[in-house]
């Protein structure tokens, strides 16, 4: 199945979003960290939240991003509504919306935006290492095109994030 707007790059080991497999010489790199994990592979950045520098999964499959409640606690990120029932494709969990006054993922930056703060998001030993939320493509979509090249342990952003 095909998607609009995803291009796959096999032969050079790269998943490419909102451009075509020629997108990955331009833009801006940000390097990743591959975690290869039983059952997938799982590409994580560091991002800075509201002044605050923290490691967050890439997931292409999540509709909206979310921080651990603890790392929300630690950022002060205020809450916007009530607690809310989310489903993914493989989990449910309780979310309260939070406010994000500013996002920055390489050198691209992103005005506020509401994501979700939510307990055990994560399991102890991703915390533990650092990462303490998930990058949806609710924002991955503000970013413009994205090439995660796997190979080369980056990805690589271009737009303005508007």
């Amino acid at each position: 199945m095909c998607l609009p707007g995803v291009a796959g790059n096999l032969t050079h080991r790269q998943l490419i979003l909102g451009g075509s497999t020629r997108t990955g010489t331009g833009g801006h790199a940000a390097p990743i960290k591959i975690l290869r994990r039983a059952g997938g592979t799982l590409a994580t950045t560091q991002v800075e939240l509201d002044h605050h520098r923290a490691g967050f999964l890439v997931d292409t499959g999540a509709a909206v991003s979310l921080i651990d409640s603890r790392a929300s606690a630690r950022v002060r990120l205020q809450a916007l509504g009530p607690r809310t029932s989310i489903t993914g494709a493989v989990c449910r969990s309780i979310a309260t919306p939070v406010l994000v006054r500013g996002w920055s993922i390489a050198v691209l930056h992103l005005p506020q935006a509401v994501i979700g703060r939510a307990t055990k998001l994560l399991p102890e030993r991703v915390l533990r290492g650092g990462i303490v939320g998930i990058v949806g493509m609710a924002t991955l979509a503000r970013l413009g095109a994205l090439t995660i090249d796997y190979s080369n342990a980056r990805m690589i952003l271009s737009g303005t994030g508007d």
